[in-house]
């Protein structure tokens, strides 16, 4: 399970199997959704937390700006494999040359994304101690 689907990428985004070199649309959509996978994971690592498995699983009940910051990094992943897949290298005039950037998570998603609050950390950040009283304490 993941954020946003396959077919909601390909309309925002207008991509064709044969602009990423996929043979049909199904294959399109395979790839589109082991990227929304990858997302899936970036996301919930971000925000420490899983948003479907706090909406038991159905994708429905989870936010919807999280399926829009999905679909919005998923769309960068299309736009980043059919540059890429073009030349890595993007020619600005004469003399300056640029590498395409792996950007998927731009300050303008990584913004939106901050709307969301960040889950509690399974680690404290600190060392916790806890002061035993004297009958909690084993006689062994």
């Amino acid at each position: 399970m993941f954020y946003s689907t396959a077919q909601e990428v390909i309309e925002y985004t207008g991509v064709s199997p044969f602009d990423v070199g996929v043979d049909d649309s199904e294959e399109l959509k395979s790839l589109i959704e082991s990227w929304l996978l990858e997302i899936k994971d970036i996301i919930d690592a971000d925000r420490r937390r899983d948003f479907l498995q706090e909406a038991d699983g159905d994708p429905a009940s989870v936010r919807k700006l999280v399926h829009n910051v999905a679909k919005r990094m998923a769309a960068n992943m299309v736009a980043l494999a059919i540059l890429r897949r073009e030349t890595p290298i993007i020619k600005m005039d004469d003399f300056t040359v640029q590498l395409v950037q792996d950007q998927v998570m731009t300050k303008d998603i990584r913004r939106d994304l901050n709307l969301i609050p960040r889950g509690i950390s399974q680690r404290a950040p600190f060392p916790v101690w806890r002061v035993r009283r004297e009958g909690e304490i084993d006689a062994s």
